[in-house]
């Protein structure tokens, strides 16, 4: 017989045959993880299901981590940064060393502070900071002035290796401030004035050094190697002497008649009697330039005392020299110019002056005519500067249009090179000074035909 028979399933036929019968019911594959790298490979399947899970950056199949290094730290949840104790930036969270540790450098770190050193600044502040005998602040700008390991400085003429320095403004704010010590380079900030405020320099101002004695402070004068001697926000100078002298000494000749002389030189006792005391006996009178006098022969004396920056008259018998000591008058002093005549001091130091022109270019719109004790003039009118250079122990007649503040510049700092300086006549002898002159001007459309000189 033969036999056959049919397997049905939810009423499908799905195989029929006889016997005897070789062969597969349905379908034999099995399912699951077929990559062998594969944490979960499954070496009985026969199709990829997609669900292989693999080893991490992190972590191997069985969850625990790399640790390359063997610190019982994983790679992934290294730190690196510096892990040494002792250097400046240890990180106390870093477990890996990647080389950037800091030694400790301890010292000032206040650049407000004297012996702040700006080209070697430490990392650590060991509570060194020296502020110095004065208060200084900080403002929104500020000048640099080099002091070399080789500056010379001297007080009362006796040489010093250490010092506390300081600049002073024209309103008596000290402005900057530095602990020298020869043999070491450093710098100093000169802070500048912010809009609306009185402390600190304006541009231009002139630079007043000072020194810190146990006797109090001194003023001194610096000699520059570079830059200028005046403030300039961000500006860089350089100086090579300071030399600082609690008194200084003018020495101011006048000559037998008529002369007009000023001082840079505030004396303890600035009556005028007694500055004239030492050479009266050839004094025959002092004027200043409201008619007020020193009349010794008739024990007058309607002046008074001494006016920094102002000038005076003085009529002597015979030539003598007038010897003047003191306290240095700031060579930037604001002077007030009144209106008309007047006679007003020249107050830089400078041993052989500066041109008038640059000296009054300030004032200049205002300015009719600046008149020397032998009538020389500068006259900006006509371009006309025969006084040459302002001179430290001379006085001059001024006349202004307006009442104006006025304060002497940085010598040498406009160089007005279109006024014409004219030397001294040497053909005919020189005028005998009367005390009083009247100056003509010649302008060069006055002349039918120029002469030739």
């Amino acid at each position: 017989y033969n036999i056959g028979w049919t397997i049905t399933a939810d009423g499908e036929d799905i195989l029929s045959g006889g016997a005897p019968f070789v062969g597969e019911i349905g379908t034999c594959s099995v399912a699951g993880c077929t990559d062998t790298v594969a944490c979960n490979y499954d070496v009985t399947a026969t199709d990829d299901d997609g669900s292989c899970t693999y080893a991490g950056e992190c972590n191997d199949c069985d969850g625990i981590a790399y640790d390359d290094d063997g610190d019982g730290v994983g790679n992934c949840e290294e730190v690196l940064g510096c892990t040494d104790p002792t250097a400046f930036n240890y990180q106390d969270i870093a477990t890996e060393e990647d080389g950037s540790c800091i030694a400790v450098v301890e010292g000032c770190t206040d650049p407000l502070a004297g012996n702040y050193d700006a080209a070697n600044v430490p990392n650590t502040d060991d509570g060194s900071c020296e502020y110095g005998p004065w208060n200084v602040d900080a403002t929104d700008c500020n000048m640099t002035v080099l002091l070399p390991s080789d500056l010379i400085v001297a007080i009362e003429g006796a040489g010093v290796t250490e010092a506390w320095i300081g600049v002073v403004d024209s309103d008596g704010y000290v402005c900057g401030a530095e602990l020298w010590t020869s043999g070491t380079t450093t710098s100093i900030a000169i802070w500048g004035a912010e809009a609306g405020e009185a402390y600190g320099y304006e541009a231009g101002e002139n630079i007043t050094w000072i020194v810190s004695t146990d006797e109090g402070d001194i003023n001194g004068s610096a000699t520059y190697s570079f830059g200028n001697e005046f403030y300039g926000c961000n500006a860089l100078s350089g100086i090579t002497e300071l030399d600082f002298i609690s008194t200084y000494t003018q020495n101011i000749e006048l000559g037998e008649g008529w002369g007009i002389w000023s001082t840079y030189i505030d004396p303890a006792d600035d009556d005028m009697s007694v500055v004239f005391a030492d050479i009266v006996e050839n004094l025959t009178i002092v004027k200043d330039e409201n008619g007020s006098v020193y009349w010794p022969m008739f024990g007058l004396n309607s002046i008074g005392t001494l006016t920094d920056g102002k000038g005076y008259q003085a009529k002597m018998m015979e030539d003598d020299v007038l010897v003047l000591e003191g306290n240095l008058v700031p060579s930037d002093l604001e002077l007030e110019l009144g209106e008309g005549w007047g006679i007003m001091g020249f107050l830089h130091p400078e041993e052989n002056g500066y041109s008038a022109a640059d000296m009054m270019a300030p004032v200049v719109d205002d300015l009719t005519i600046l008149k020397d004790e032998n009538g020389s003039v500068y006259w900006p009118m006509f371009g006309l500067n025969s006084i040459g250079n302002m001179m430290p122990d001379k006085g001059y007649q001024v006349k202004m249009m307006n009442t104006v503040t006025f304060s002497y510049p940085s010598g040498g700092r406009f160089g007005f090179t279109e006024f014409a300086t004219v030397e001294k006549p040497v053909y005919y002898k020189t005028a005998r000074n009367t005390g009083n002159n009247m100056t003509i001007g010649l302008p060069t459309t006055a002349w039918e035909v120029m002469p030739a000189i």
